[in-house]
């Protein structure tokens, strides 16, 4: 397996925690956190999606900006929208 390829499992893997974690934390009443734990969970399903086309520098310029992160893949696979 290409290092690039299991960079991309696991930011799904984590992604896919973040997400579980969300949802029970959000169906327990816990909302400010479960809000903060699937706003994670977008932004590291998203850099799961970019890990292929950008390298960690490019990744860690995007930071936490989930619009900054959604324009970044919007327009790198504008082609497949």
């Amino acid at each position: 397996m290409h290092p690039t390829e299991q960079s991309q499992i696991s930011l799904f893997q984590l992604a896919t925690q973040y997400y579980a974690s969300g949802r029970f934390a959000a169906l327990s009443g816990i909302l400010p956190v479960s809000a903060n734990l699937l706003h994670h969970a977008v932004e590291i399903y998203l850099k799961g999606a970019l890990a292929p086309v950008l390298d960690l520098k490019a990744m860690r310029k995007l930071s936490h900006d989930l619009r900054q992160i959604w324009d970044t893949a919007s327009r790198l696979f504008q082609h497949q929208i």
